[in-house]
């Protein structure tokens, strides 16, 4: 499948200065990231949220970020027809540069006993916070648990942590996140000479 989703410079940068601030050797850039180190790369990113050096906004951007980055440079990856059905249409009403054409693309898909779809599914988490989870910071032990899971255990990881979030109510943790002083979500939109990139700042109690 021909990849054209668009990473524009500002995306970059923006994923490029979290690199600088949470990675010193192994990560010097986005292009150090690949599928088999992607769990490594987030575990600083999920404790970063959980100690108030990343806020919840910066959370979520850099889960979509990710997710585009993974899909232009790994969207091939473990795919099939029927793995990637519901997924195949993702950016297929992205909007980019007028030289850029728009192709329907596709996100690397992994069965639940690849270790490859921890971290994979780490992100859809991260980016699951504007509509399925609102993740607060006490969560964020259970997440590393996930990302730290043992060869052989990926099923057995997959499911415990499913459980752990459809326990909770969305309206609920919505609610509650409203009552802690969290702000609502900034949409980046489609114009990547707009963006609205939140700063990084400690979360208020």
């Amino acid at each position: 499948m021909i990849k054209t989703l668009y990473m524009d410079s500002i995306e970059i940068k923006f994923i490029n200065d979290i690199i600088k601030s949470f990675f010193d050797k192994k990560f010097s850039d986005i292009n150090d990231v690949t599928l088999e180190n992607l769990r490594e790369f987030l575990i600083p990113i999920f404790e970063g949220y959980k100690n108030g050096s990343i806020n919840h906004l910066v959370f979520v951007e850099i889960a979509d970020v990710l997710d585009k980055y993974i899909t232009v440079k790994f969207g091939d990856e473990g795919s099939d027809e029927e793995g990637i059905a519901d997924m195949v249409e993702k950016y297929a009403t992205v909007k980019f540069e007028p030289s850029v054409p728009i192709q329907v693309v596709s996100s690397p898909y992994f069965e639940d006993s690849d270790d490859r779809s921890i971290g994979l599914e780490a992100i859809e988490y991260m980016s699951a916070m504007t509509r399925k989870f609102f993740m607060f910071p006490e969560d964020i032990p259970y997440f590393i648990e996930f990302l730290k899971t043992h060869a052989g255990k990926e099923l057995e990881a997959h499911q415990k942590i499913k459980e752990y979030v459809c326990q909770f109510d969305y309206t609920k943790r919505l609610e509650e996140a409203h009552k802690r002083g969290y702000i609502y979500f900034q949409n980046r939109g489609s114009d990547p000479k707009t963006p609205t990139f939140p700063i990084i700042y400690k979360i208020s109690s």
